[in-house]
């Protein structure tokens, strides 16, 4: 199972690397098959990717064509084939994964509901590069628990199971 982190840098100096690739070692064992990052002036973006769906070509982050968003997840999107069918008609897909499926509900659908059609267990983070927003999600449940802590000059936040430190 895959496990996602990041932070966001409010105010400050450089981000350090090494705060990434700590948080990374942390989950090391959540995906065994890929680490993944995204770094950015103000973001970083992290996965540990058990892949399950697209094998070859679901590595994350996933990035639109434009590379203005970014994306990191968790989970199982059960409807993404429908999703998928739908979105296809107005964009190209670069992979055959549930994740730029998510993606690009997002970036087609209105932002403020994207997810109401979306069926399945997951977490998520999107970085928008031209408007420098990060937006985090999960499940409607919670069944892939999404944890944050905010100090003066970050916001972090992981995706964890319940028991694992």
């Amino acid at each position: 199972m895959c496990g996602i982190v990041g932070f966001f840098q409010k105010k400050g100096n450089e981000i350090s690397n090494n705060h990434l690739d700590n948080m990374l070692s942390k989950i090391r064992h959540r995906g065994p098959d890929r680490t993944g990052r995204a770094k950015f002036a103000k973001v970083n973006l992290g996965i540990q990717r058990l892949s399950i769906i697209d094998l070859d070509n679901g590595n994350q982050p996933i990035f639109t064509r434009d590379k203005r968003y970014c994306i990191v997840f968790n989970g199982e999107i059960y409807n993404y084939l429908k999703l998928r069918a739908k979105l296809e008609k107005q964009t190209a897909f670069q992979t055959k994964s549930d994740t730029e499926v998510l993606l690009l509900q997002y970036v087609y659908s209105n932002k403020n509901n994207f997810l109401e059609e979306v069926n399945g267990m997951f977490a998520f983070a999107i970085w928008d590069c031209v408007e420098e927003k990060l937006v985090l999600g999960r499940d409607r449940t919670g069944e892939k628990p999404l944890f944050y802590c905010e100090t003066e000059d970050f916001f972090f936040f992981c995706v964890r199971n319940q028991g694992i430190t």
